[in-house]
């Protein structure tokens, strides 16, 4: 029961790691105004959003979009991960005092959706987080019987999942657009297909370059805990044979 209780113990500690090495991954990408800029400067995003007023009905708002600067875009953008990271109560933003409607009603009805994913993200980094603790405390007191039975679980766990990672970047290299629409068609129920409007001005173009480096972020940290896990079992085997 005990060998059973320190595997799977093992296996939950490799898991949230892995989980928690994602949230930092796509938050750190996501909330990164330095990549936005460059996303909106390679593809002439502002001029692309401000053709998209045609589409606003609000008049107050349509004139804002007209007049609106890089840094405004910029902020706009913020203001929308803000949302979707339930630090905002409204995706549309508060202007001098007002809110702005900028975005349709089918736009916001995505966007709502699209912050219940990230709503239901948060939980389950939460949790692991709470697990992560308990599995080191579990492994950390039970260390003899982690040298004896678990020290390859942790490698093999996260290699396995690197795998996985692997397999679901290169498909969607292979075909990006169709890995786009089965993820969307898997993560969402209502319309999540814009031809025009603000919001798919400012972030339809930049999956291609988002998705690489979440990616890359994501196997940099995997490394890095790989090589951790590596040195410490090769350190608790010595310290175990010196205090024999």
């Amino acid at each position: 029961m005990r060998k059973f209780l320190m595997k799977f113990s093992t296996v939950i500690f490799t898991l949230s790691v892995f989980i928690l090495a994602g949230f930092i991954a796509v938050i750190g990408t996501a909330s990164n105004k330095a990549f936005y800029r460059w996303q909106f400067e390679k593809n002439d995003t502002l001029a692309y959003v401000k053709e998209q007023s045609e589409y606003i009905e609000d008049g107050e708002a349509k004139q804002y979009i007209l007049d609106l600067s890089e840094e405004e875009l910029e902020d706009l953008m913020a203001h929308t991960i803000r949302y979707c990271l339930l630090m905002e109560d409204n995706l549309n933003p508060e202007i001098d005092g007002h809110i702005l409607e900028i975005f349709r009603a089918d736009e916001i009805s995505h966007m709502s959706d699209v912050r219940e994913v990230f709503a239901k993200g948060l939980l389950l980094c939460a949790i692991s987080f709470v697990l992560f603790i308990i599995s080191v405390v579990i492994l950390l007191i039970f260390r003899k019987d982690y040298n004896l039975y678990c020290k390859k679980i942790p490698l093999i766990t996260y290699l396995v999942l690197i795998s996985l990672i692997l397999i679901i970047g290169l498909a969607a290299a292979i075909n990006f657009d169709i890995a786009f629409e089965l993820f969307h068609r898997l993560l969402f129920e209502g319309n999540w297909s814009f031809g025009d409007g603000v919001m798919i001005a400012m972030i339809g173009d930049i999956f291609t370059d988002i998705v690489p480096i979440i990616i890359g972020i994501w196997l940099l940290l995997s490394v890095i805990f790989i090589i951790g896990v590596s040195i410490y079992n090769k350190n608790i085997n010595n310290n175990l044979k010196n205090t024999l």
